[in-house]
């Protein structure tokens, strides 16, 4: 299968920063699902892992976490998908990425795609979505009782992690709508929550 990987933390301007490499296609065992990638997003967290983490023993390293595709393929154990299922995750910095054909992935971690969103749409959520619900739920630690008449302050300017935290205080209904520091030219929060 071909993917995009990196055997040396090299600046990325480099030539051979992220290199397009072939590999045997992965064969999933026990939770195992392998997913034939159709649609992946860029994150922070990929230039860190390339800047920080040497891949093993000059092993080629895939990154990429966000991803959406197709189950091709389901371990001894698995059973909550089947091949033709259209999917969407957050992969496992511990296992290789999302920057290639297909991807193993643990069903634990996944769930259906919506219907409703395009595979490139789908794959701009997930990390940035996660990393919203856990601002809110593990580090401010809001609770389901503590939150009448409270406002979070967001001032960012930018980023999806913006919008998926709006919409998530918005979708559990536990906020007003009126909210400080929006960027202008964002779409409708009420526009994102729906989806």
């Amino acid at each position: 299968m071909k993917a995009f990987a990196f055997t040396q933390s090299l600046p990325i301007d480099h030539p051979d920063a992220l290199q397009a490499i072939e590999l045997p296609t992965p064969t999933p065992e026990a939770h195992d699902i392998r997913v034939a990638v159709s649609a992946i997003s860029v994150n922070p967290v990929d230039a860190k892992v390339r800047n920080s983490a040497l891949p093993e023993s000059g092993e080629p390293r895939v990154l990429g976490y966000d991803a959406v595709g197709v189950v091709d393929a389901v371990g001894s154990s698995v059973t909550r998908f089947q091949p033709g299922d259209r999917v969407w995750y957050a992969g496992n910095i511990a296992r290789q990425g999302s920057n290639a054909e297909y991807q193993l992935v643990d069903e634990r971690i996944v769930s259906l795609a919506p219907k409703s969103l395009s595979d490139t749409e789908a794959a701009a959520l997930p990390l940035t979505a996660i990393t919203a619900w856990e601002l809110l739920f593990d580090r401010l630690e809001l609770g389901m009782r503590d939150t009448q008449g409270k406002k979070p302050i967001s001032d960012w300017r930018s980023g999806r992690c913006w919008l998926y935290l709006s919409a998530t205080c918005q979708a559990v209904n536990r906020y007003h709508r009126d909210w400080y520091g929006v960027p202008p030219g964002k779409p409708s929060l009420g526009e994102v929550a729906r989806r």
